[in-house]
């Protein structure tokens, strides 16, 4: 597995680690190490169910985890989406890259109908 991993590091760019949390921690500090003897500056993506920022935080400094891959299809209104970005941003006002407020277009009409602030936006229904 060790030659795979090295391998596969001289190839890519990057790697994604699916269900990361489902590894034992110990494993993948060691592949990614031995993967980044070979490439220094591997990116590694990996998928986090943990339920915890302060485990994934763990997970992220131990293996050197780049960035996180979240779900977010599971979502049915832009709130929800909203409130998940900021849960997982570990933000205290506003989540990265959300908008302090959102435009809501009357696409019939292409006119700006108001201004929505993403707490608002959970009575909007979009198709």
């Amino acid at each position: 597995m060790k030659k795979y991993v090295q391998s596969m590091a001289r190839v890519f760019h990057g790697f994604r680690l699916d269900n990361a949390h489902s590894t034992p921690l110990i494993v993948g500090e060691y592949f990614i190490r031995k993967a980044r003897n070979v490439n220094k500056s591997l990116m590694i993506f990996a998928e986090l169910f943990t339920g915890s920022g302060d485990i994934d935080a763990i997970f992220c400094k131990r293996i050197g985890i780049n960035a996180l891959v979240r779900e977010l299809n599971h979502n049915r209104t832009p709130n929800d989406i909203y409130n998940n970005l900021h849960w997982l941003s570990r933000a205290q006002e506003v989540s990265v890259g959300a908008l302090k407020h959102l435009p809501f277009i009357d696409i019939a009409s292409n006119s700006h109908k108001k201004i929505l602030t993403p707490h608002q936006t959970k009575s909007v229904v979009y198709d």
